[in-house]
């Protein structure tokens, strides 16, 4: 998945893949975190960044797919 195509919840009951935030980086109106799952699998998640102010370094969070549909395509070949 596109790190566009990813939500990301604070909130305890929300149902996903926790993970931890390892870096986010402010990029004007978007801020790019770099995650890390339970499993060990790294993600990175692209939003808008007044929906980023409590996800610094260490904060835990869920990581899901976003609520927008999603394009997907075959591989050529």
């Amino acid at each position: 998945m596109r790190p566009e195509g990813l939500a990301i919840r604070t909130d305890a009951d929300a149902e996903g893949t926790t993970a931890t935030v390892r870096v986010a980086t402010f990029l004007g109106a978007t801020t790019r975190l770099h995650l890390t799952t339970e499993s060990g699998v790294p993600v990175k998640a692209d939003l808008p960044s007044w929906e980023a102010p409590d996800l610094t370094a260490g904060a835990r969070c869920t990581v899901l797919p976003h609520e927008k549909p999603v394009l997907v395509a075959e591989r050529a070949g």
